[in-house]
């Protein structure tokens, strides 16, 4: 049994100071709290049931995010700027109950950001830019309890895990017309810390995989986004994105150069009277790890959906 409560405020405040310079300021708390209670039995050599004591275990699971940003931006003819910059506190708190293992982590982050775009002509612009971003555990990531696959294949989370910083880099240059856009960017992104899953042998001689922060990461690629709107009722996309990673971990058997690929193919229909479609097909090409690789991923998805209720509704299938 999971059980989430998540609260979220946001407040933005958009001033515009001049009819081309423009200060926008926001503030948002996140918190969130995640009780997660895994029980199991199993039928005994008596015939009844008993509580499975190495599968069951309760995890608790709070974070605290408060964020404050400002964002100046200015158009100069032709060039527009815009730099800007956010400040977040975090605080997680973890427990496992079974043990009494507990877990803290309190930071406080910087994320700068500037941005550069420049138009040659009406839908017809380069853009350049840089910032800062975060990507925090996920639950399942810092939950230390042992999961068995096997007796000889045990899944553990690590609450010492931190978050990881990408340093982001990015050139892109986007084309319109009436029918057809073009979407293409170059990036290159720095991973401080950047969590891999981890396969070792303990001393008894058993698996165990675990999150582990490497590092650096450098990951360079690129990415095209093509769209075509034969009719009013029919809009295509397709998205192909490319890269390649140098992960670089003090332990030199874990620093490995890896490649992968994606593919993503998006089709919507309205209809009329309120009907519509999509037809979305994706594709991931196999991509290596530093301790092995992923299989290819690809899959299909189809909805049809329907507005009800003079247009107040909408249902989809």
């Amino acid at each position: 049994i999971q059980q989430n409560r998540e609260l979220d405020i946001k407040v933005d405040y958009v001033l515009p100071i001049t009819d081309s310079l423009e200060l926008e300021l926001g503030t948002r708390t996140t918190l969130e709290n995640i009780d997660n209670d895994f029980y199991s039995e199993s039928l005994n050599s008596l015939g009844a049931f008993s509580a499975d004591s190495n599968l069951n275990n309760v995890f608790l699971y709070e974070q605290s995010v408060y964020a404050f940003y400002a964002t100046l931006g200015k158009q100069f003819k032709k060039l527009g700027v815009k730099v800007g910059s956010r400040l977040e506190q975090t605080t997680i708190n973890t427990e496992l109950k079974n043990t009494a293992e507990k877990g803290n982590q309190d930071y406080l982050s910087p994320f700068p950001s500037i941005h550069f775009s420049y138009k040659i002509k009406e839908g017809n612009e380069f853009q350049l830019s840089y910032s800062r971003r975060i990507n925090r555990p996920s639950t399942w990531d810092v939950n230390p309890f042992t999961s068995y696959t096997d007796p000889y294949n045990l899944n553990q989370g690590n609450p010492n895990l931190k978050p990881e910083y990408i340093d982001v880099y990015e050139l892109g240059y986007l084309r319109f017309w009436e029918k057809f856009n073009f979407n293409s960017s170059v990036y290159f992104r720095q991973v401080n810390g950047q969590t891999q899953w981890v396969t070792y042998l303990n001393e008894n001689n058993v698996f165990v995989t675990s999150p582990q922060n490497l590092s650096k990461t450098y990951i360079s690629g690129g990415e095209l986004t093509l769209g075509y709107k034969p009719y009013k009722w029919w809009r295509n996309s397709l998205t192909t994105n490319l890269w390649s990673a140098n992960n670089n971990n003090l332990s030199s058997n874990l620093s490995k150069t890896t490649y992968g690929w994606s593919l993503q193919l998006t089709s919507n229909q309205t209809l009329g009277k309120g009907w519509s479609t999509q037809l979305r097909g994706r594709y991931r090409g196999k991509n290596t790890n530093v301790q092995g690789e992923t299989a290819a991923r690809y899959g299909i998805d189809l909805s049809v959906s329907k507005e009800v209720m003079k247009k107040k509704g909408r249902i989809t299938l």
